[in-house]
């Protein structure tokens, strides 16, 4: 009877024993399974890549540049929290990060949903957020903001993605956003000929029109004397009868006033030396040895002023009508000219590829967007574990694995670290994050080490660098 509940009380306690390792188990993986999630958009470091703000008319909409990007605001675009249409003021943030150094900054995981261990590599990230007053804006989705995005990588079969935050992962919105080729406009190579306009008063001048002096009333204070001029070299002058001459100098010694000799002096050869301006002369008169230079302007008086107004109109109406027809038919054939240079250059673009590529696509809420496809790899697996130059266990906080020539990287927790995966293929290399925001860097040597039937990899970190800036992290990676 004894043995009976011996063996009972044995098997209750075996039982007893079996449910309490379960339960511990059970416990244990509850403990593993339910730990505080960590951020979801966790930047490694305080270094942010910074927001560009633009003030935008809601009402109006706007065309914003942000480098060579274009962002294409129609009006009412953006909704309040009820759904209706914002008019007047809002602010709306922009930024993208375009390479791995600026996606590790950002904090935004590739991976295409948490703990899937399959990762997007990205053509051209963004963020664009608005807001009114301090109240968040959403997109209108009859009205949607358009993006024309410039970007390094040319191939068809990147999508759009916008980052889910609530469930922890991309969403893909858009298929196979079409990417096109940039170029850039040279001049042309054909060469345009300098235009010269003509001397218009020449081509009056083959046509027997000529520019008139304008007649003047002769100054009674003024000294004025007449004599016989050959004027067929100044025809402006040779139309008028009952011409004077008035003295229009300033120097004393040109005044025929003031030197009364030149008055009773006969003079053998009188000549007009040259026209200084429009109704101005030099004027040189010689007997013998002696010269005697004035400047002077053509008069008339006040009986011969009404014929020479007569003569003066009548000649230069046909000279103004010749000129302005003239100019007339200079413009156009300047225009026609302009037309035709346009079209031969237009003939002879040249344009220089620029190795940059664009694609257009509409926002389809307001947060981070992506345009990527799913990086295919053959990875090989290992458990990866970190230690100091002392040999110390570091206390890992993130590991971001950076691919040659992908743009992307591979993130890493100390609880996945058993699941460590690169490309063999690749050229590899480190930015480990300790607990202290320390950044250490391991390149491409350490991973030549790891041979390919490894299972598990020990890396060893050098000197921490404590990041102040984009430029750190671009050192610390340049430096491996």
């Amino acid at each position: 009877m004894k043995t009976k509940y011996f063996v009972l009380a044995s098997a209750v306690a075996i039982v007893a024993s079996l449910m309490l390792l379960k339960n511990c188990d059970n416990k244990n993986n509850t403990i593993s399974k339910n730990k505080v999630p960590e951020a979801y958009i966790d930047a490694p470091f305080d270094v942010q890549v910074p927001r560009t703000i633009f003030d935008v008319d809601a009402s109006e909409g706007a065309v914003l540049k942000y480098g060579q990007t274009e962002i294409n605001i129609p009006e009412s675009a953006f909704l309040d929290k009820d759904g209706k249409v914002v008019k007047g003021k809002v602010k709306l943030a922009y930024r993208e990060v375009n390479d791995p150094v600026k996606i590790m900054m950002s904090g935004v995981p590739m991976e295409t949903a948490e703990g899937s261990q399959e990762y997007l590599e990205s053509a051209g990230m963004l963020e664009m957020i608005a807001w009114k007053g301090k109240e968040p804006l959403f997109v209108n989705p009859d009205r949607k903001i358009k993006v024309n995005m410039e970007s390094d990588f040319s191939d068809d079969d990147y999508n759009l993605y916008n980052l889910d935050t609530v469930n922890r992962q991309w969403v893909e919105v858009e298929s196979d956003v079409p990417a096109e080729e940039l170029k850039r406009e040279l001049p042309s190579v054909e060469e345009i000929s300098t235009y010269k306009e003509p001397n218009f008063a020449e081509l009056a001048s083959k046509k027997g029109l000529i520019n008139p002096v304008k007649p003047e009333v002769k100054d009674k204070e003024l000294f004025q004397f007449k004599f016989k001029t050959d004027f067929s070299q100044y025809p402006e002058l040779n139309i008028y009868n009952g011409v004077q001459w008035e003295f229009a100098g300033k120097k004393d010694r040109e005044n025929p006033a003031k030197n009364k000799w030149v008055t009773t002096a006969v003079w053998n050869e009188m000549e007009i030396v040259k026209r200084k301006k429009n109704g101005i002369y030099k004027l040189k008169l010689v007997k013998g040895d002696k010269v005697f230079e004035t400047t002077v302007r053509p008069v008339f008086d006040s009986r011969d002023m009404e014929y020479a107004e007569y003569v003066f109109n009548q000649t230069y109406d046909k000279y103004k009508t010749f000129i302005e027809t003239k100019k007339e038919e200079e413009k156009e054939k300047a225009r026609q000219r302009k037309i035709r240079q346009e079209q031969a250059a237009q003939r002879n673009k040249v344009y220089e590829l620029t190795g940059k590529f664009s694609r257009e696509f509409e926002i389809q809420s307001f947060g981070w967007a992506n345009l990527d496809r799913v990086y295919k790899i053959e990875p090989q697996s290992i458990l990866a574990s970190f230690v100091d130059a002392k040999g110390s266990l570091l206390p890992v906080r993130k590991v971001y694995l950076l691919m040659d020539s992908v743009n992307s990287m591979l993130t890493y927790t100390p609880y996945n670290l058993d699941k460590f995966k690169f490309d063999p293929k690749s050229k590899n290399s480190l930015i480990v994050v300790d607990s202290l925001a320390q950044a250490y860097a391991i390149g491409n040597s350490e991973f030549e080490r790891i041979t390919g039937f490894a299972k598990k990899h020990e890396f060893k970190v050098g000197t921490p660098l404590k990041v102040k800036s984009e430029t750190d992290i671009r050192k610390l990676i340049n430096n491996i």
